[in-house]
């Protein structure tokens, strides 16, 4: 970041992918716009191998729904919305003028970390519906450590969180992120273990799912429990 001199910032890893139409498509989107403005695009989830090869299952839209875009992002950012890095194309004075960097001492989560300071600025934001951006999927992308994932992703909520101490309404959103993400890393988690344990013949079927909705739905089960005492009392008579 430092060492970049031109008006324009794209970022791209090098696995990744872009179409030959992005810039163009991107800059024409954002050429009106008076002072630094951002654009992103919509994207696809490609095979380790194959670049060209759509695997629709993985996809997560990266589309913003309403004009308030900070919130938004602080609501549903890799829960129900994924915005790749490759897929932006950012005025260089975004970054410049409040030396908005990567925060690398975050495990994880500094593109989220880095994207919350840039909306906070509140620049013109430009959409353009197109799959402009291509995201390769490694193997390894999807065995990835759960636990340090969600730990880089509190401290990075821990640290947004620090920045609006006044903000009342942005400090109870990232509140209630901070409680769904706990939520979701620690279902996914369990629904891992429960998938190797009944691979490895570790308990049955029976055992491993019951536990895991009484951990995610716990009134449900009540309710099926209750349904179920219902219905043997309505025998008995």
């Amino acid at each position: 970041m430092a060492e970049a001199r031109g008006k324009f910032i794209q970022f791209l890893d090098a696995d990744d992918g872009l179409k030959p139409a992005k810039l163009e498509l991107q800059l024409r989107a954002i050429g009106s716009e008076v002072g630094p403005a951002l654009a992103y695009c919509d994207y696809y989830v490609a095979r380790e191998d194959d670049l060209g090869a759509e695997l629709p299952e993985y996809y997560r839209s990266p589309k913003l729904r309403t004009p308030n875009h900070l919130k938004e992002l602080a609501q549903r950012w890799e829960t129900d919305l994924s915005i790749p890095c490759q897929c932006f194309l950012f005025d260089a004075r975004l970054f410049a003028q409040d030396s908005i960097r990567f925060d690398e001492r975050l495990p994880n989560h500094e593109d989220w970390d880095c994207w919350m300071r840039i909306f906070a600025l509140k620049p013109p934001v430009c959409y353009v519906d197109a799959k402009l951006a291509a995201y390769r999927l490694h193997a390894a992308s999807l065995s990835r450590d759960r636990r340090r994932m969600r730990r880089g992703f509190l401290q990075a909520i821990a640290r947004q969180r620090a920045r609006y101490g006044r903000d009342g309404e942005m400090r109870a959103v990232l509140a209630e992120k901070r409680s769904e993400i706990r939520r979701a890393y620690r279902d996914q988690t369990l629904f891992q273990i429960s998938k190797r344990g009944l691979q490895r013949g570790w308990f049955p079927i029976r055992v491993t799912l019951g536990a895991a909705a009484r951990t995610i739905a716990p009134g449900l089960v009540a309710r099926l429990k209750k349904r179920r005492a219902q219905r043997r009392t309505a025998e008995t008579n």
